[in-house]
């Protein structure tokens, strides 16, 4: 918990910075470089670090080969950035994403230290040291960006800052974790010892292509239909949009892949493990996500200023796709904790097509970013659901509990969240409406954490 809200704190204030001092053109930049180095990044760790953590047999031989099997994937990613990065640029016509592009590429580099010392951290539950790790990587990366920000050096601030950020994270967990495995470039593994690993990285990797293209390529082709500057604006709302999942969520999917591998075929835990870590998932972040829905002007209005205000229904989209979004953040770790990335590999990839399809239909009939936005909300109700309950099955545990728990809580919300909307309309004087809605939110929360119907997931722990 501490590593995350640490984590996130820094990431939140680096982009409120960043997002003060620059335009959305300058973040539109970052926002198609950071997305291209999205693309990279799987191949990179070539989903060889979750293998580290899912094998029950490792040792140094396999650990040593897995690492320059890293090294040279990234030496190569590396030089591909170089070749592409100007026709990359003049395919969007934005020149500085020539230079962007080989510059956050160097973080690649240290890539390799931080996935395989990163997992075996995870491996091990040493999740005390990861946190210092995170915070303190974070805490240096949002410094550097601030300070260039201040001087004027845009997009490249954030460039900058990634790199030291990633830089810090990777060299941090190999020192933290040298005492388990030290690298040998001696030692040689065989491919008997290696082809598991292998093989479960194959379609680890190819998964987190898959989520990269459910959840990055709308980027790529907003930033290409709608130019650079309503991408920033589009991928500002994104990203506050991702936090509660990608950080508060995380305190509980990331402790949940090492149990499920240690639960292995034992069914009756599995079910267990996977009912109590996604209602509690859902517990956290339903009150975060309708904040986020219901609070949307005032927080891009205190915290980005009204040169943000576009991003304000875009927020509000991205918080209502939250609510579906938050039911699918346990099966990454599961399917990788019972060995079967292979199945989230085929999940992610029909929720890409449809989701960009739905995507591309919809910016064809009406091209605006509100339009891309919500399109993304509806293609959750309609498209992602069904293909949940269907991964759920195939991986033994049941859906509907958790769906039934996600209804049954959103609808005791929903009382609260009207009165909270029908405040905000009611009073036109901002403060005054910010207090009275502040308000009846934490109140109403309050009562739910104590005597409501939070009280039956309690029990349940």
């Amino acid at each position: 918990m501490i590593g995350s809200v640490g984590g996130t704190l820094f990431q939140f204030l680096q982009m409120l910075v960043f997002a003060r001092l620059a335009g959305p053109e300058d973040a539109g930049d970052y926002a198609l470089a950071a997305t291209f180095i999205g693309v990279l990044t799987p191949m990179a760790e070539a989903g060889l670090s979750q293998a580290v953590v899912s094998s029950r047999t490792l040792n140094s031989r396999q650990f040593g080969a897995l690492f320059r099997i890293n090294f040279g994937i990234c030496l190569a990613a590396i030089a591909g950035l170089f070749l592409t990065g100007s026709s990359i640029a003049a395919w969007y016509e934005r020149p500085a994403l020539a230079g962007l592009l080989p510059l956050m590429g160097m973080a690649l580099l240290f890539t390799p230290l931080g996935a395989q010392y990163g997992a075996l951290l995870s491996r091990e539950m040493r999740f005390d040291d990861a946190a210092k790790i995170q915070v303190g990587s974070g805490g240096a990366g949002f410094l550097l960006v601030a300070f260039l920000a201040w001087n004027g050096w845009g997009p490249w601030a954030m460039a900058w800052g990634f790199v030291v950020r990633s830089a810090l994270a990777s060299l941090g967990c190999w020192w933290v974790a040298r005492d388990v495995f030290s690298l040998s470039w001696k030692e040689t593994s065989s491919w008997k010892e290696l082809r598991p690993l292998l093989r479960f990285g194959l379609f680890d990797l190819s998964a987190r292509w898959a989520d990269f293209l459910a959840n990055w390529l709308d980027k790529l082709i907003v930033g290409k239909w709608l130019g650079a500057a309503t991408l920033g604006f589009y991928n500002l709302a994104f990203t506050i949009g991702t936090i509660p999942t990608a950080r508060i969520g995380y305190v509980v999917t990331r402790v949940s892949f090492p149990l499920f591998a240690k639960a292995g075929d034992n069914m009756d835990l599995r079910e267990q493990i996977f009912q109590k870590t996604t209602r509690n998932v859902v517990l956290i972040l339903y009150p975060a996500y309708l904040t986020m829905f219901l609070f949307a002007e005032e927080l891009i209005r205190l915290l980005y200023g009204a040169n943000w205000q576009p991003a304000v229904p875009l927020l509000q989209a991205f918080g209502a796709a939250g609510l579906i979004r938050t039911l699918a953040a346990g099966f990454p770790q599961l399917t990788r904790g019972i060995g079967k990335p292979q199945w989230a590999l085929l999940w992610l990839l029909l929720w890409a097509a449809a989701a960009n399809a739905v995507l591309a239909v919809c910016l064809w009939i009406n091209p605006a970013p509100e339009t891309a936005a919500w399109s993304r909300v509806g293609a959750k109700l309609l498209l992602e659901i069904p293909l949940l309950a269907w991964l759920a099955q195939r991986c033994g545990v049941s859906f509907g509990g958790l769906l039934q728990h996600a209804w049954r809580y959103l609808i005791w919300l929903s009382p609260l969240s009207l009165a909270v909307y029908v405040a905000g309309e009611w009073l036109t004087d901002f403060w005054q409406g910010l207090f009275v809605k502040t308000l009846i939110w934490a109140a109403g929360l309050s009562w739910a954490l104590w005597r409501g119907p939070l009280r039956n997931v309690k029990r349940m722990n």
